[in-house]
Order: structure tokens, then C-alpha cells, then sequence
């Protein structure tokens, strides 16, 4: 099991919607995606910050590989997004929905 963790500030003064999505590039091979699509929405235009976070679980292991985890954004608008921050944990466990 490898759980993710993405957290994000969304700062902008736009209504619009934003698109996320973990994706694992391991060594030689493709990036594939180890999520689905989480999406944030803002509907009025606002000038506050946003913290919008989401956790995954990777249960496709490759064990004998050196992997990168990276976040994929999508958007209608200008973003502006603000210290964001990947985590992924390596463990032994069985993944839980």
C-alpha cells in the first residue's frame, strides 16, 4: 500500500474550477494515473484562501522500482495555488476504501 496525501491554498479572486489528479511515473515506464479525479469549485469570485486536500491509496506495487508521485492540475482559470505539498507514505498494510 502507498498512501498519498495532496494538500493546496487556493488563492484567487475568480469564480472557476480546478481539476486534480495523482499520477506514478516508475522508472523506464509511462505516468499512470493511481487516482481519480478530485475537483474544487469556486462559484463566486472571493478573494479568500482555500485549503482543499484529498488522500489516495496506491495498492499496484513496484517494488523493485524507484517511483514519483506528481499531481496533475486542470482549470478553467488562472490559478494561483499556493504551497502545495505531495505526500506519499510507503507501507506494508492491505488498502482500505
Amino acid at each position: 500500500m502507498h498512501p498519498a496525501s495532496f494538500t493546496a491554498n487556493i488563492v484567487i479572486g475568480v469564480a472557476g474550477n480546478y481539476r486534480f489528479q495523482i499520477f506514478k511515473e516508475c522508472t523506464g515506464k509511462s505516468p499512470i494515473p493511481v487516482s481519480g479525479i478530485y475537483e474544487y469549485s469556486r462559484t463566486v469570485a472571493t478573494t479568500v484562501t482555500d485549503t482543499f486536500n484529498f488522500n489516495v491509496c496506491d495498492c499496484d506495487s513496484c517494488m523493485n522500482d524507484c517511483c514519483t508521485y506528481l499531481v496533475v492540475v486542470t482549470f478553467n482559470v488562472s490559478p494561483l495555488i499556493g504551497s502545495a505539498t505531495l505526500s506519499a507514505i510507503i507501507t506494508d498494510n492491505v488498502c482500505h476504501s
